[in-house]
């Protein structure tokens, strides 16, 4: 491929020219991003009904009556706080029970004997030291009596004190004895003791037994505070409601802490723009992450709205009407009367549905913090998604009559639902289902009323209106139709083509037909320099190749400000500058080669000036363009003589780089071939030469074509065939 070398100087002051118009590109998109979010915040931080009041204090009279401006839910703080001090109060601590207890008790008694033994029948020991060791082994208290009486004893008995200590401390040690219980259960050993016969030996195993009990039942803290916990969990935060136009608080009447709390949510005791200073600052935080997430949103799942500041803009005026709305409705009327559901609509109209979910999300999000109430989420999101189906198909704009009938009945029901979870009354659910159905109805009423507005404003090319601009009763078809009838037939037969093979490569036929119609509206100006305009002489057979040129490629812009004129969808008017991309007007080149002997002449003077096919639709006018023209130009034409045609034109396309820009993938082109060979074959096929009819003869009768039969009788009665 041989491309156009830039003039001197040329590539130079294009780049020039592309920084400086990045730059103002860059610019806008800052100003529109910084005018969102100021624009987002305002409408979320200023309460633009009710007005702060002053001098109210807690446990002061107030000095003024206040009702509630809208309805408000919220927690209160004070009667939670106590039932959940009692709930932990009323929990009973959790005791671990040491089970290796009676085994430490017996070991300490056997130790305490063993060491008593070793001393009392050493043979090497004098009675005073036997005496100083019963002495230290025994409890504090042991009378010298009992010390005596101890000392007289055999070793047998001695084993036999050992054995009955170790029973009865053994055997209250299994029971589960917490600190406090440590001395009566000291005072049971004692008393278990004096069942022994001996007065001394009962004495002796009570002191020694009861001096070895100790707790062995304790609390254990970590499973008490899981308790404490878990029963704190259990207490659910108590709310309170106030409805719109309910007392809050009369004047002359003692100021609650949870009256003070309703004031400040409401925003009637704050600092600035009506609210807290928190307050403000944490919706001026949502306010920039919502745009944020909204901007990669768009950025990663649909990059042509993230580039068109239009679209962007247009989707900043939606957000804004129904955050207005809402603002201005939630003071009045119940949340669910709020027609949340058409900033969905109309952007899925407008734009696409995955673009209407994620208003519907955002619209949600904003709405609901104004509103500020559980219930309105739930029914916020569900109608706005529900609101992206039923618009996700329309084709025409009875469609919005059905889409809006059925979204009453969605509101309506997701009201109901909203209610039950809240556990409203049955009287609350009826009243929240009528305000809902409203609420749908006000959607499709603002749909229907400013889609038009926002189509003309922002010139945008919905399913709607591109079915409009397809009408043949348009002013620049018709003018095509009267002006330049060959042309008008070649769109007609490219919006054909285009519009059977679109869905198959992910292209909008709508959008791709319309397109068609409107390619070669700049022939309009002068239609029989055009071929299929023609009959009789060619002007070009008299012109100049260069001045032939410039007359044929001056239709592109011609084309572009005609439609910007008729203000003309920017898709569309897209499509116009760029079906001819640059590619080469063969023929005059190669005329001006053959007549011109100067070696000046390069193909850089013979292309198109356009740009080139940037999107899918684009591209297949580009080629059906092409091969509609070449097919009518076949003489003879067979089903494998128009592929052929076509894939060579597809070829040279491809391999001039027209197609570099448009999205199109190799099965794609393959689909387009296949599509577009098939499509003019069933146009162009050779078909069959009907034989000449003869005229009648007065005399001999009616002679039906050349078969060289006769009828017999007058003409018209030989005439029924």
């Amino acid at each position: 491929m041989i491309k156009k070398p830039p003039p001197a100087g040329g590539l130079v002051g294009r780049s020039l020219k592309a920084v400086v118009a990045a730059d103002k590109r860059l610019a806008y998109r800052w100003l529109l991003a910084l005018g969102a979010f100021l624009a987002l915040f305002i409408l979320l931080a200023v309460d633009f009904s009710p007005r702060t009041i002053t001098g109210l204090e807690i446990s002061k009279p107030s000095p003024v009556t206040v009702k509630a401006p809208r309805k408000i839910t919220l927690i209160d703080v004070d009667t939670t706080q106590q039932l959940r001090e009692q709930a932990a109060a009323e929990v009973q601590p959790v005791y671990r029970y040491d089970v290796d207890s009676p085994g430490e008790v017996r070991a300490k008694i056997k130790n305490r004997f063993q060491r008593l033994s070793r001393k009392l029948f050493a043979d090497d020991l004098s009675t005073k030291e036997k005496r100083q060791a019963a002495i230290d082994v025994l409890p504090t208290g042991a009378s010298g009596e009992e010390i005596d009486w101890l000392l007289s004893q055999s070793r047998e008995r001695v084993g036999e004190l050992r054995a009955e200590t170790i029973e009865i401390a053994s055997v209250i040690m299994t029971d589960k004895i917490k600190t406090e219980d440590v001395d009566g259960k000291r005072e049971e050993a004692r008393r278990r003791a004096t069942a022994l016969e001996d007065l001394f030996a009962g004495h002796l195993v009570g002191s020694i037994a009861a001096d070895t009990i100790s707790a062995n039942n304790f609390v254990d803290r970590r499973q008490t505070n899981e308790a404490i916990a878990t029963a704190v969990d259990l207490i659910q935060p108590v709310m309170t409601t106030k409805l719109s136009g309910e007392m809050i608080v009369r004047e002359g009447e003692i100021v609650t802490t949870l009256q003070e709390q309703f004031l400040d949510e409401l925003g009637l005791t704050a600092d600035i723009m009506g609210k807290t200073a928190r307050q403000t600052i944490g919706e001026g935080i949502i306010s920039f992450v919502l745009l944020l997430l909204g901007s990669i949103y768009l950025r990663e799942f649909q990059p042509r709205v993230y580039r068109d500041n239009r679209l962007l803009l247009m989707l900043a005026v939606i957000l804004g009407i129904i955050s207005l709305l809402a603002r201005g409705l939630a003071p009045l009327f119940p949340p669910f009367a709020i027609p949340i559901a058409g900033a969905a609509m109309l952007t899925t109209i407008l734009v696409r549905p995955t673009a209407g979910i994620m208003m519907a999300i955002t619209s949600a999000i904003i709405t609901g913090i104004i509103v500020n109430d559980p219930q309105y989420w739930i029914f916020a999101f569900m109608t706005g998604l529900f609101a992206v189906y039923l618009t996700s198909n329309i084709s025409h704009r009875s469609d919005l009559t059905r889409a809006g009938l059925w979204l009453m009945l969605a509101t309506g029901v997701t009201a109901v639902a909203a209610g039950m979870i809240a556990d409203e009354p049955a009287v609350n659910l009826v009243l929240g289902a009528g305000w809902a159905v409203v609420g749908g109805f006000g959607a499709i009423v603002l749909t229907i009323g400013i889609l038009q507005f926002l189509e003309y404003a922002f010139n945008i090319s919905t399913d709607l209106k591109l079915l409009e601009l397809s009408n043949p009763t348009q002013p620049l078809l018709r003018e095509l139709m009267v002006n330049a009838p060959g042309t008008y037939n070649h769109s007609i037969i490219t919006g054909n083509l285009v519009e059977g093979v679109a869905p198959q490569v992910g292209a909008n036929p709508l959008l791709a037909r319309a397109g068609a119609y409107y390619h070669d509206i700049g022939k309009i100006r002068r239609p029989f320099f055009f071929v299929e305009n023609q009959y009789g002489d060619n002007p070009h057979d008299k012109t100049q190749p260069h001045l032939s040129y410039l007359v044929i490629s001056a239709h592109v812009k011609e084309g572009v400000e005609m439609a910007r004129k008729k203000r003309l969808p920017e898709e569309i008017i897209d499509i116009i500058s760029q079906h001819h991309g640059t590619t080469l007007v063969s023929y005059f080149y190669n005329r001006a080669k053959e007549t011109e002997t100067n070696s000046s002449v390069t193909e850089s003077q013979f292309r198109y000036q356009g740009e080139k096919p940037a999107t899918k639709e684009a591209a297949l006018i580009m080629l059906a363009d092409a091969v509609e023209a070449a097919a009518r130009a076949l003489s003879k034409p067979t089903s494998n003589k128009i592929e052929q045609m076509v894939r060579k034109i597809v070829k040279d396309r491809v391999y001039d780089g027209q197609l570099d820009e448009s999205d199109l993938t190799l099965r794609d082109i393959e689909t387009v071939i296949t599509g577009y060979a098939h499509a003019l074959t069933t146009m162009y096929h050779s078909r069959i030469e009907y034989p000449d009819i003869e005229k009648p003869s007065k005399k001999r009768g009616v002679v039906v074509g050349s078969f060289g039969k006769k009828s017999v009788g007058s003409p018209g009665k030989n005439l029924r065939a």
